[in-house]
């Protein structure tokens, strides 16, 4: 904003409902930029939480079927 203008001079300024200024409206061009990156990254951790969930579970899930097999075998070891 100009902080030499002149007195008589039309100044544009943002407003919200109840009268304080904001800063001035994106252009369509930046929305549409900020609104694709958006839709990425929601797209990229959806992705990520989809692929990732159920690999988080290897770990323990194996560690338990390991625990399965060896109190099997010592069950059914007959030495």
């Amino acid at each position: 904003m100009e902080t030499d203008t002149r007195a008589g001079r039309w100044l544009a300024v943002w407003i919200d409902r109840r009268g304080r200024l904001v800063s001035m409206p994106l252009t369509p061009g930046k929305a549409a930029f900020q609104a694709t990156w958006a839709g990425a990254l929601v797209g990229v951790g959806t992705a990520g939480a989809v692929i990732g969930a159920p690999r988080s579970r290897v770990p323990a899930l194996s560690g338990r079927r390991l625990q399965q097999w060896v109190e099997e075998w010592a069950r059914i070891d007959t030495r």
